[in-house]
């Protein structure tokens, strides 16, 4: 009998052990780190105090998609992306819709806001859709572009040092960005470093480098926004040059302002010049100009063609290699019908279709079959 009684006592003992031994065991399986449900987004203990949606205010086209993503910070303090566990909606869906991951399709011109929300905190932007094709002109600088939309609009990309961009910013772009809201943009020109624009009102507005004050409002400082030059409203067309800015009014008189160390300025002097100055003949029948690097090109309502400037390479087409400070007649011809400045060449056109150019022509530039620099019109076959 006592062998009995210590047999049933030790399996009594062995079935006690066995069960804690699984019981530790069961515990400790959904224990660990507590990685193997997935972590939550949202802190533990925290609460979600509100909700950034990036990028803020973007553009796209329409039938093109913008994804967006939703941050949130919580009450200490911390971040999470919560893209995927917040509600998407847009506010115009006619103009732009959104999934439930964030990814937004532009359906229309317009604007829309875009939100997002988790409970009773919500963070929202706008996205802006524009009709495709939508370009009206545009203008190339030294390392930077600027645009005019059909809608008025204008807008800038590429290098942003001196804030030739005219976005409130020195950072560099690689898309268009907006400038300002303005859509009454009817012209632009880009300079070395600097943009100059007229609006529908004729007024004219210029930003960028303004280290010889090719700007025109008076200052040798930088400007980073659309700063006005003067109050005139009888701006008629303006075109930037490396340093130097030239414009016309609507009275047919010629004005420039900023580098003048060649006469690019055609007042007759070597001096910068900070305000739009008259150029030196007082002319009121002036047509069409173009800035070059350094000179200056323009046709008077007759048809003849002029020149002042820098003429190292002969692209004043003068038929020599000397600067000019006051407009220099190019011939006697009176069938020039437009005229373009580039760096050191110049090239234009006569009535009867035909095409000319002369200046440097070290890259074949100048289009007639040599590499030789040419001081006179030169017909391009």
């Amino acid at each position: 009998m006592k062998s009995k009684r210590q047999n049933k006592i030790w399996y009594f003992l062995l079935l006690i052990f066995t069960i804690t031994v699984i019981a530790s065991c069961g515990s400790g399986g959904g224990g660990g780190d507590g990685g193997g449900g997935g972590a939550s987004p949202a802190p533990s203990g925290a609460t979600l105090t509100s909700i950034a949606v990036t990028p803020a205010n973007p553009s796209i086209a329409i039938a093109a998609t913008q994804q967006f993503t939703a941050t949130g910070t919580y009450s200490d303090a911390s971040t999470a992306n919560i893209t995927a566990s917040v509600t998407w909606t847009s506010g115009t869906t006619s103009v732009a819709t959104v999934n439930a991951s964030g990814l937004a399709t532009g359906v229309a011109a317009g604007v829309s806001t875009i939100t997002a929300t988790s409970g009773a905190i919500f963070g929202s932007t706008t996205l802006t859709v524009t009709a495709s094709g939508n370009w009206a002109s545009v203008s190339a600088g030294y390392y930077h572009t600027v645009a005019i939309k059909t809608d008025g609009t204008l807008w800038a990309w590429g290098d942003n040092f001196y804030g030739e961009l005219g976005d409130g910013t020195l950072v560099n772009k690689n898309t268009p960005t907006q400038i300002g809201v303005d859509t009454n943009w009817a012209s632009v020109s880009a300079g070395y470093w600097h943009t100059v624009a007229r609006k529908t009102n004729g007024t004219l507005w210029a930003w960028g480098g303004n280290g010889n004050g090719q700007l025109g409002d008076g200052t040798v400082v930088d400007k980073n926004i659309p700063t006005q030059i003067g109050s005139s409203t009888t701006w008629a067309s303006v075109s930037a040059g490396y340093w130097h800015t030239v414009a016309r009014k609507t009275d047919g008189t010629l004005w420039a302002w900023g580098f003048n160390s060649y006469g690019q300025l055609g007042d007759g002097t070597w001096v910068d010049k900070s305000t739009p100055t008259q150029e030196w003949g007082l002319l009121t029948t002036w047509a069409s100009v173009s800035a070059g690097g350094v000179h200056t090109v323009a046709r008077e309502a007759d048809g003849t063609l002029w020149a002042w400037g820098y003429n190292f390479y002969g692209q004043l087409g003068d038929g020599t290699l000397v600067n000019k400070n006051i407009p220099t007649q190019i011939g006697v011809l009176t069938t020039w019908v437009s005229v373009s400045a580039g760096a050191y060449h110049t090239v234009a056109r006569k009535t009867d279709g035909t095409l000319w150019a002369w200046g440097y022509n070290a890259y074949g530039e100048l289009g007639d079959g040599t590499l030789v620099d040419k001081n006179i019109p030169t017909n391009i076959p």
